[in-house]
């Protein structure tokens, strides 16, 4: 007896299990939170805080920020990523105190900026970048 099954009957049985499967029925039943009766537009900072601290940033031709990604405080400085991948730290008064690390594809440079560590025991910055992860000792 000789037995034989071309490619494309294989292919169409294979096809006609995929359709099958995924004509079933579903179990899954997805919980609904109705949120419609909350007052989003009553909402206040502060119903999230116990204090709010407003601090002007100051515009210095290196700091200028185009949008904040994401921002930590660490002994008294505001570290703070922008959409340009760019590292920035302003004191407590929103004085610009310095960029960290520069743009570049050499030692200690990077293009992309992924997100950033701070670490205050060890006083070290660490960014996950395009390069991988530097790591800064924080002088400032």
């Amino acid at each position: 007896m000789n037995f034989r099954i071309g490619f494309s009957s294989v292919l169409w049985m294979i096809i006609g299990v995929l359709f099958l499967r995924c004509t079933g029925s579903s179990n899954n039943k997805l919980k609904t939170v109705i949120i419609s009766n909350f007052p989003i537009s009553n909402l206040k900072l502060s119903d999230f805080s116990k204090s709010v601290e407003l601090i002007p940033l100051e515009t210095h031709p290196e700091g200028l920020i185009m949008e904040i990604v994401d921002l930590q405080i660490s002994e008294g400085l505001i570290f703070i990523l922008d959409l340009n991948s760019r590292l920035l730290a302003f004191n407590r008064k929103g004085e610009f105190v310095s960029r960290i690390g520069t743009d570049g594809e050499g030692p200690g440079e990077y293009k992309y900026v992924r997100s950033f560590a701070v670490d205050s025991t060890s006083r070290r910055i660490f960014l996950a970048t395009n390069r991988g992860l530097l790591i800064f000792f924080k002088r400032i």
